[in-house]
Parts: C-alpha cells; sequence; structure tokens
C-alpha cells in the first residue's frame, strides 16, 4: 500500500493484493489485483502538545483490478470497492491500522459456464512507521516519552535528569 495524502481529511492511496485460496473440491485460485482508493479520514483526537494519542476511523471507495488464475483457466475481474477502518497513531511516526474493504466483481464467462458474480473481501492489519533515515529520532522522542511517564508515575527509582532529552540523547548506543 503507498499513499498520499493532501490533508488530515483525505488521501489516494494504491494498493497491490496478492492471495492463494483453497477452493471446495480440490485445486486453488490464485488472484492478483492492483486498485486505487480514495479514503476520508475523521480524525477524533489530535496530536499535540499533551502527547494525545490520534484515533483516526476512514472510509473508502475505490476501483480494483484483478486477474485470476485457477487450474490454468485465467480470469479479469474489476469492480468498485468500498471499505472502513481505524488508524491509531501511537505516536506521530509511528501507527497501526485494521481495515476492511469489499469489491464486487463479475467473472468472466468459462466455456460452458455464464459469467459469475462474486466479492472480493479482504481484512488488512498494517504499521506504518517513520523512514529509516528518522529511525533514531523516533526512537529517541519515543524513549523520552516513556522515561517521562515512568518519572510522572514515580515509578524511577533513580532523580529525574534535569533535560531528560539531553539525558537519553547521551545514553543512547550509536
Amino acid at each position: 500500500r503507498l499513499g498520499l495524502g493532501f490533508n488530515k481529511y483525505f488521501s489516494i492511496e494504491g494498493v497491490l493484493e496478492r492471495t492463494e485460496l483453497d477452493m471446495t473440491g480440490g485445486g486453488t485460485l490464485e488472484l492478483d489485483g492492483m486498485a486505487v482508493n480514495a479514503r476520508l479520514n475523521f480524525p477524533l483526537t489530535t496530536l499535540d502538545s499533551a502527547k494525545v494519542m490520534s484515533f483516526e476511523p476512514y472510509v473508502l471507495v475505490g476501483y480494483g483490478i484483478y486477474e485470476t488464475d485457477h487450474g490454468g483457466q485465467w480470469s479479469n475481474v474489476d469492480g468498485f470497492r468500498l471499505g472502513i477502518g481505524i488508524e491509531q497513531y501511537l505516536f506521530r511516526e509511528l501507527s497501526v491500522n485494521i481495515g476492511y474493504s469489499s469489491t464486487s466483481v463479475t467473472f468472466d464467462a468459462t466455456v460452458g459456464s455464464p459469467k459469475t458474480d462474486g466479492t472480493i473481501r479482504v481484512i488488512d492489519i498494517g504499521l506504518i512507521y517513520p523512514p529509516l533515515s528518522s529511525i533514531l529520532a523516533t526512537s529517541l522522542r519515543v524513549a523520552e516519552e516513556v522515561a517521562a511517564s515512568i518519572f510522572d508515575a514515580g515509578s524511577a527509582r533513580v532523580e529525574r535528569p534535569a533535560d531528560l532529552q539531553a539525558f537519553i540523547a547521551d545514553h543512547v548506543y550509536r
């Protein structure tokens, strides 16, 4: 999945999907596809100076194109997609996502059989993390937030450093 956010409410994403299904009566069905979705986010909370986690349900609408292989018989299908999901940002740079999408398709007719309507349903779980170039900065920020929480709760067995950020940066392995 690759996307481009235009603002905190709207984004466009491209999706590649590949799966192999065991069929009733034997055999397998290979399904390769791609889709383009328009995604509308509904941020219910936002990340702010109080470090509140962001919780963002979303809906999406798109179009998918798939190619199937069932025992050497190829078929091309396409159709409109609808989906829902939730994005939970743990920090600005790190989020988890769970989503569901449904694509209504019509499978091509094969010799002796009519076209068949079907639905491709996908449940996906993902993790969005920062680029490798900013992993250290992100890790330092996460460590600072965890350490601050420990000090704020009174669970630390040492005194709180005057500059927690500098203290953590001085003690990180590089």
